[in-house]
């Protein structure tokens, strides 16, 4: 890392801002659409569209109202979401086939959707200029970009965001046997992936390997109009670095989870399952760098920092070690891998190791003293830490106990395997989404302690040389 990662970003940007808006929104509704389309729920399609539109207007007057824009950046966020979730929406404008009958292929595209289309973008720009109508009637004195904020870091924070649901989605496919329901890519069944009909995905498996597959486009196209925008904005060049190599593990990820299907192969799927959380740590540790709290923090010097940085460092590393543990025998048990049982057994002794570190340097973070805002914030890191590996211990000996008392299993089924798979264990399931979900909320926390004890570092010593000059 470079010991000066960002440079003066300017206070706004025409591009980064409605952007920052559009796929803010476009996140939270893409998480409510995924929450009302799961199987079993069969909601009425006219409480979805309630639902869908409720959460649209919630996300851009809440983002209006907290970064503000204005009713033309509004308006322009507005188009920006409604133009993502077209993705999504594909897979009402085209004719709905009986799963009964369905052999593959496109089902035709209905002859209104092209009107449909531009309707549904008109009304994302109204809903988006009505956002920032309510924020420039609402707003508060001095409100805006603070020093040192920019547009940039903004949409470095919704980039980092969306890179959530899409892991808590993949570990589901995982814990749900559904990596393989899904014939192809990056088509799905002979159909265009963003044109396959909603009427098709009642069988679960398919469901949430299909949705999973609609997520990372959404999220590599996030990322490809950030990573746009961060080359060619002044924001440093070890920032531009790390949101360059950070694109470029997004677009391998994307081709990870391809050849996993195309290939069928675990090996492949215990590459892509590391790689999406370390994605997810090197993006938020982008949006910190990007911060106005990191670009202009006076830090208290204190000589416990040395020690803070190398336990957080520790838990870094320690985590990633695990999660490679975790996601072999998640993957490798399915192919009856005799090298399954060595990662599990590795896996749980090696927690000890982990929980150990992230006590250790919980506690030494919760006991950096200072007033400052970086002091304050590595309180809370250690706390954070503290609370979530010890959830992360629990939650590993529910998702052990589900694995003892459920019987062994054959490989994932196949597409057309389907029709007679056995049902999926739902408490192994649910114990092993939340296990990997929680994994990589303390991945992410190691990650930011490491980046905040570096900050509090090189700032202290910093001023220890300031004083002694």
């Amino acid at each position: 890392m470079a010991a000066d990662l960002v440079a003066t970003v300017p206070r706004s940007d025409r591009f980064a801002a409605p952007l920052a808006l559009g796929f803010g929104t476009a996140v939270a509704m893409w998480c409510a659409w995924f929450l009302t389309h799961l199987p079993g729920l069969h909601l009425p399609p006219a409480a979805v569209a309630v639902v869908l539109l409720i959460a649209w207007v919630a996300a851009a007057g809440v983002l209006s109202r907290v970064w503000g824009g204005g009713v033309k950046t509004g308006a322009m966020g507005g188009v920006v979401a409604a133009l993502v979730n077209l993705l999504a929406l594909g897979s009402l404008l085209v004719e709905q086939a009986d799963p009964a009958t369905y052999a593959g292929g496109q089902p035709p595209i209905r002859p209104n959707a092209a009107l449909a289309a531009g309707g549904f973008v008109a009304l994302g720009a109204a809903v988006g200029a009505a956002g920032g109508a309510i924020r420039s009637v609402l707003r508060r004195p001095g409100q805006g970009l603070r020093e040192g904020e920019s547009w940039l870091g903004r949409l470095a924070l919704v980039a980092a965001v969306a890179v959530v649901p899409l892991i808590l989605i993949g570990g589901a496919v995982t814990s749900t046997e559904s990596g393989m329901a899904v014939t192809g890519w990056p088509d799905t069944f002979g159909a265009n992936m963003f044109l396959y009909p909603i009427s098709l995905m009642s069988e679960p498996r398919v469901y949430f390997e299909h949705t999973h597959r609609l997520f990372g486009a959404m999220v590599g196209l996030c990322f490809l109009a950030f990573t746009a925008l961060a080359v060619v904005t002044p924001s440093g060049k070890g920032v531009r670095f790390w949101v360059v190599l950070t694109f470029a593990m997004v677009c391998v990820q994307g081709l990870l989870g391809g050849l996993r299907v195309t290939e069928n192969n675990a090996h492949l799927g215990i590459v892509h399952g590391v790689l999406a959380q370390v994605v997810l740590a090197l993006a938020i540790c982008v949006a910190a760098w990007l911060t106005p709290l990191y670009r202009t923090a006076v830090v208290e010097a204190d000589a416990g920092d040395r020690r803070r940085k190398a336990l957080a460092t520790g838990v870094l590393h320690a985590t990633l070690m695990q999660l490679v543990l975790g996601a072999a025998f998640r993957h490798l048990r399915r192919v009856d891998s005799p090298g399954a049982m060595h990662a599990l057994w590795t896996h749980i002794a090696f927690a000890l190791v982990v929980v150990g570190l992230a006590f250790a340097a919980g506690f030494l973070l919760r006991s950096r003293p200072g007033t400052d805002r970086v002091s304050r914030l590595l309180r809370r890191l250690g706390t954070g830490l503290v609370v979530v590996v010890g959830v992360q211990f629990a939650l590993g000996w529910v998702a052990f106990w589900a694995v003892l008392t459920t019987p062994r299993r054959g490989p994932v089924p196949t597409s057309d395997q389907l029709p007679h798979a056995e049902p999926v264990p739902l408490a192994e399931a649910l114990a092993g989404t939340l296990h990997q979900a929680n994994g990589a909320a303390l991945l992410a926390l190691a990650a930011l302690a490491v980046v905040w004890t570096r900050k509090a570092r090189r700032a202290g010593r910093g001023n220890t040389d300031a004083k002694a000059g």
